[in-house]
């Protein structure tokens, strides 16, 4: 009887143990879990800056879990407006299948997940949001007459894109009153072309090629205005064939940019005269050049 008491206090024991084992495993699994960190700003490369290797995943974070482990970042399938063409995870990172891969870059704000199966077929996921702020400098190039010894307010940018608020830097430093606003005095000894660098909240820097060519000119203030009424473009709203009156028959090139000043096309006027019939409707900004000066002049088709 003693035995048989003894036994069974085993088997009861083996059992409780057995239960306990398996409420741990349990457990344990149940917490599996991962922390991707924070969302994290990667910024665009740009010429004036090296190249960057992004990666997503470094900071990773296992809880429990058995090595080892299977990784899959997605993301939700995303197309683009106008187009049929459908964009994975697998377009903006180099590999989907490892913990750190690559980001090639991609929209200005993304939500990658990531799921990770462990040893136990058990699976934790977590995301995080990429912010890639890029900046777009719609401004034509614009150019600006002064004699020497004169000052003009100029700059006037057209910029997109960046994590506000944005500081502005000007350079090169050439005459240059203040380099630090959208807009700037200058008073150059010389022609001098000026470009800019943007710095968003986040630190990431982009900087546009020539935005300003400030002219030294050798023409009176008298001819200068005398040769911008000299040019005339009509009509004006025009259907698409533009008629140039020049009287000094100095018209080189014509250079023509959209509202939003992105850069469209040069033409050069044949018996002056050019065609834009094939251009939407709307407002457009022409830049031309002559043999003395550059001058700007708005066109609107209908």
């Amino acid at each position: 009887m003693f035995v048989f008491i003894i036994t069974r206090i085993q088997s009861s024991m083996k059992y409780i143990l057995f239960v306990f084992s398996f409420l741990i495993y349990q457990n344990s699994i149940c917490q599996f879990s991962i922390d991707l960190g924070n969302d994290t700003v990667f910024c665009p490369a740009y010429p004036d800056t090296a190249t960057v290797s992004h990666q997503l995943g470094i900071n990773t974070i296992f809880n429990q879990g058995t090595p080892p482990y299977s990784y899959s970042w997605y993301m939700a399938p995303y197309t683009f407006p106008g187009s049929s063409l459908v964009f994975h995870a697998s377009t903006f990172l180099d590999d989907t299948a490892t913990l750190t891969p690559n980001f090639l870059g991609g929209l200005d704000e993304m939500e990658f997940f990531l799921s990770v199966t462990d040893a136990n077929n058990q699976i934790a996921k977590d995301s995080i949001t990429i912010y890639y702020p890029k900046f777009t400098f719609g401004l034509p190039i614009q150019y600006e007459s002064i004699l020497l010894g004169d000052s003009i307010l100029t700059g006037f940018v057209n910029v997109f894109g960046g994590i506000p608020p944005l500081t502005y830097l000007w350079r090169p430093n050439h005459g240059l009153l203040d380099s630090t606003n959208t807009d700037f005095w200058t008073k150059p000894l010389q022609t001098t072309a000026y470009h800019l660098t943007l710095t968003d909240s986040a630190g990431c820097k982009g900087t546009g090629g020539t935005a300003v060519i400030v002219y030294i000119s050798s023409l009176s203030i008298e001819n200068l205005i005398a040769e911008e009424n000299n040019i005339v473009l009509y009509p004006n709203p025009s259907t698409g064939i533009i008629y140039i009156n020049d009287e000094k028959q100095s018209t080189n090139s014509v250079q023509i940019f959209d509202a939003m000043g992105r850069f469209l096309v040069e033409m050069e006027p044949s018996n002056f005269q050019f065609d834009l019939s094939n251009f939407a409707k709307g407002t457009y900004l022409l830049q031309i050049e002559t043999d003395e000066n550059v001058i700007s002049r708005r066109i609107i088709l209908k």
